[in-house]
C-alpha cells in the first residue's frame, strides 16, 4: 500500500492526498505523482536533438547556415547542460523526491496546479511542442533539399 501524505492543493481548494511512488500500488489505486519520471526530460532533449539534426542534415552545405546552426547547437548544449549539471549536483548533495518509472507514471495520475490529469496526458503535454517542432523542421529540410 502506498504512503499517502496531505499536500496543499490549488489555491482555495484545501488539501489533496498524494501517494508516494515505489510502494506497490496496483490497479485503480495507482498513486498520484507530483514529479515527472526521469525519462520525460530525456525524451524532450531527444526531440530537440532531432530538430538540430534535421537542420544539420538539410542546411550544413551552406557555410553561413552551418555557422548559424553551430551557434544554435552550442546554445542548445548550454540550455540543456546547465540544468543537467544542477540536477547532478543536487543528486550528490541533497534529497531529491522519488520519481516514478515511466510505465508506472503512464498508468497513474499527475498532480498539476489545476488538479489531476492522467500520466499519459501529462507526457503528451510535455512532448507535444518539441516533437511537432522536430517533424516540422524535418519537413522543411526535406522540402529544401528536394527543391535544390
Amino acid at each position: 500500500m502506498a504512503n499517502v501524505k496531505r499536500v496543499p492543493a490549488a489555491a482555495g481548494r484545501g488539501t489533496s492526498d498524494v501517494a508516494e511512488f515505489g510502494h506497490g500500488s496496483l490497479g485503480h489505486n495507482l498513486p498520484v505523482s507530483p514529479t515527472l519520471p526521469y525519462a520525460a526530460p530525456v525524451l524532450v532533449v531527444l526531440a530537440y536533438a532531432g530538430v538540430l539534426g534535421s537542420f544539420w542534415l538539410s542546411f550544413a552545405g551552406d557555410s553561413s547556415a552551418a555557422l548559424s546552426i553551430g551557434v544554435s547547437t552550442f546554445y542548445a548544449l548550454v540550455f540543456f547542460g546547465v540544468p543537467y549539471a544542477l540536477w547532478r549536483t543536487e543528486a550528490r548533495h541533497g534529497a531529491s523526491p522519488s520519481r516514478p518509472a515511466l510505465p508506472e507514471f503512464l498508468r497513474g495520475d499527475f498532480e498539476t496546479i489545476d488538479g489531476r490529469i492522467s500520466g499519459r496526458a501529462a507526457l503528451v503535454q510535455v512532448l507535444l511542442v518539441p516533437v511537432v517542432l522536430a517533424f516540422g523542421s524535418l519537413a522543411i529540410g526535406t522540402i529544401y533539399v528536394l527543391t535544390l
